[in-house]
């Protein structure tokens, strides 16, 4: 099967799923959102869920509950803590079964797809929220909030 073809049959779940067994973990909502906005705007893997531009920008209420799923059949977890202004801050990691899945899937994937999944990761992966809001509405003006 071709690359195309297979991106064509995934599920955004399973492209999810993917990205975070590639990452390991994610850290902040923001990060989260944008990062999964990106994937689209830029390697043009599409997760099928909308981005409608909200107070800091692109961000899916679907995206949000995708991964709520998730933690609930505990394929991610995540953990609250709280960044050096005291502002709450989520973490989002991986589980073992959740990486098992996502690797299953990975198999799968063409090398084109691969490659992009990975260098999309090492680009915005560790970027902090202010970094990644910062390049998002440098390079994509249409995503800034009115």
């Amino acid at each position: 099967m071709a690359g195309g073809d297979f991106m064509k049959n995934l599920s955004n779940r399973e492209i999810i799923l993917v990205v975070f067994s590639m990452a390991g973990k994610i850290v902040g909502k923001t990060t989260l959102q944008k990062l999964f906005y990106l994937l689209e705007r830029e390697q043009n893997i599409q997760i099928g869920v909308p981005f409608p531009i909200h107070l800091y920008g692109p961000y899916s209420r679907e995206l949000d509950h995708e991964i709520d799923s998730y933690v609930k059949e505990g394929k991610l977890k995540y953990s609250v803590g709280s960044t050096f202004s005291n502002d709450v801050c989520y973490e989002y990691a991986i589980s073992d079964n959740g990486r098992k899945e996502g690797m299953k899937i990975w198999e799968g994937l063409s090398t084109d797809i691969k490659e992009k999944i990975l260098k999309h990761i090492a680009k915005f992966g560790s970027m902090k929220p202010s970094e990644i809001v910062r390049y998002v509405y440098e390079t994509y003006p249409d995503a800034k909030p009115k």
